[in-house]
């Protein structure tokens, strides 16, 4: 925290006063920021990662009920929808 900021919050603590929030963001952007297409990249490949793991333990499993049981996991089933909703 830099001495400004923490000065500021001293004073507002303080006082007794709130900080003033900062202007409205306008979130829909006619083009994604770069930086957001990076961490969306990279979200992807995180999850399809971990999709390629569970499908490797899963191809491992010999007992067919423990390998539907596995991967009809809630976790899972999570990590599938969250790269579906990134993709």
């Amino acid at each position: 925290m830099s001495k400004l900021s923490s000065s500021r919050a001293r004073f507002h603590q303080w006082t007794g006063s709130q900080p003033a929030l900062p202007p409205p963001v306008d979130l829909v952007d006619e083009e994604p920021h770069p930086l957001r297409q990076g961490a969306t990249k990279q979200a992807q490949a995180v999850h399809a990662s971990a999709i390629e793991m569970i499908e490797g333990v899963a191809s491992g499993l010999q007992d067919q009920e423990l390998k539907q049981t596995f991967l009809s996991a809630r976790p899972v089933q999570e990590i599938r929808e969250r790269l579906g909703h990134l993709t």
